[in-house]
């Protein structure tokens, strides 16, 4: 036997619904009361974006990823999650807690202000000095000097009496992290995000935010790169002076001199002593250069990795390989900081790898000093034997042809440097990849949280759907079956 499944009368239901409008107001009338004392009562929220153009070097997969275009994001997963993986890790860098704790301490975030209200602590605060762990906790501050338990804080000579939320360094972080937002908005856009109680705060962390990352990246992604323009210039110029002083010398040999020709043979074995003198002066050149280097890095509190900049050095496959792990390990690291504290085993492991690499940066370069030094000396040796050969030359002709071919090794050494300085600029400019700011971040005259409209119409919403389930489910008198 089954139970006849109930039937329900339109008109009766809407009867019904009729006899109940005042329930239904009243539930209008309580939701717009709540949401009346939302507005009132809940600290305004105002929201800070800016935007910043994130663009990652193209290697080999960003070739492939330029050729496919829009179809790049259907690519297979070792394309696709190669695709995903820089911008990932420079999104983990720009939220990272080293990023957000300059943001901290430069505006003052780790007191949270209560009254006057929507006003920014920058504005108010001179100095922060609370080291240590604590619980947040309300404080009471006049200007000038605050003696508290948890530290000292100052408040400027015109700010008025403050009552506030004090925070650990710490918990500033942790809740500059909770508000604090960076995610794809479309391309190589980056959105950055912040929500605070004022304007000025809510467009200061994001703008600061964004600026102490691009300073981390010049100082860090491209030091490698700049430190060898640098070198490169400066060889540069020396080869330019000795080009001028050759260009004159060989002048001056040709007028004292007047020989048009010299015969070939003696032309050989000059050459062969230029050519030896050259590669004496290189290898000089290149011993003096790595035993600055290494005199710099053995000090106390020096940094081994300026080791890897020295030009002949990266032409080794062992300090390419270990660069590479380095890169590999400081990406990881700063990944790891973005979700870890700076003390977390990860991030400890991480270091510790990272340290050992690093020293064996100087061994590497002291044994290559050693090389430099047997190779100088074979060739100083064979450099003997050709001037001996050469004795018994004439002394004016001897001269022209070592100016003349000086004059071509220079000229061709400066052409060749050249091309070298401008590789090494290109790479500078161009690794990376190409971040800056689009659209900087503006204080907003509208809160974004609550919004007196919306609020209140949502709320007489709420209460009207409150007041009309009431009468179906809760009638005054039983419907009719």
């Amino acid at each position: 036997m089954t139970t006849p499944p109930l039937e329900t009368d339109l008109g009766a239901l809407i009867v019904e619904l009729a006899r109940g409008w005042k329930r239904a107001a009243a539930g209008i009338v309580a939701g717009i009361v709540v949401a009346g004392a939302v507005v009132l009562f809940v600290p305004a929220r105002f929201d800070g974006r800016a935007l910043v153009l994130v663009r990652t070097p193209e290697g080999a997969v960003g070739a492939i990823a330029g050729k496919l275009g829009v179809l790049a994001q259907f690519a297979p997963g070792g394309v696709g999650g190669a695709l995903k993986d820089d911008l990932e890790t420079e999104l983990a860098i720009l939220k990272s807690r080293a990023v957000l704790g300059v943001v901290v301490d430069s505006l003052k975030l780790q007191l949270r202000i209560k009254a006057p209200g929507h006003a920014p602590s920058l504005s108010l605060v001179d100095s922060v000095q609370v080291p240590g762990r604590f619980k947040p906790t309300a404080v009471s501050l006049t200007r000038g000097a605050n003696a508290l338990p948890q530290g000292k804080v100052w408040l400027k000579a015109d700010a008025p009496a403050v009552r506030a939320k004090l925070m650990d360094r710490e918990d500033a972080v942790d809740w500059v992290a909770e508000n604090f937002d960076a995610r794809k908005q479309g391309g190589d856009v980056v959105r950055v995000s912040f929500r605070a109680r004022d304007s000025l705060t809510a467009a200061a962390v994001p703008n600061l935010a964004i600026a102490t990352y691009l300073a981390r990246r010049k100082t860090v992604d491209r030091g490698l790169n700049q430190r060898r323009v640098e070198f490169l210039i400066a060889k540069s110029d020396s080869v330019d002076r000795d080009l001028k002083s050759a260009a004159a010398n060989l002048r001056d040999a040709q007028d004292e001199a007047g020989i048009p020709a010299l015969e070939p043979a003696a032309r050989a074995v000059l050459e062969q002593v230029v050519v030896l003198e050259t590669a004496i002066g290189q290898l000089r050149a290149e011993e003096g250069a790595l035993d600055s280097l290494l005199a710099e890095a053995s000090r106390a509190g020096a940094d081994p990795r300026r080791l890897a900049a020295f030009p002949s050095l990266l032409k080794s496959p062992a300090v390419n390989d270990l660069v590479s792990q380095l890169s590999r390990l400081e990406t990881q690291r700063a990944a790891l900081e973005a979700q870890y504290a700076s003390t977390a085993a990860p991030v400890v492991a991480t270091i510790h790898a990272r340290d050992s690499l690093v020293a064996q940066l100087l061994p590497m370069a002291r044994t290559y000093a050693q090389s430099l030094t047997r190779q100088r000396r074979a060739l100083e040796s064979d450099l003997a034997q050709a001037r001996q050969r050469i004795g018994a030359m004439p002394k004016a002709a001897q001269g022209m042809v070592v100016a003349e071919a000086r004059l071509k090794r220079l000229a061709a050494l400066d052409a060749g440097m050249g091309a070298q300085v401008l590789d090494a600029r290109l790479a500078a400019l161009t690794e990376g990849g190409d971040v800056r700011l689009i659209d900087a971040a503006v204080a907003p005259r509208k809160v974004a949280f609550p919004r007196p409209a919306l609020t209140i119409a949502l709320g007489a919403l709420a209460g009207l759907l409150a007041g009309l389930a009431s009468v179906l489910f809760w009638p005054a008198r039983p419907r009719a079956a």
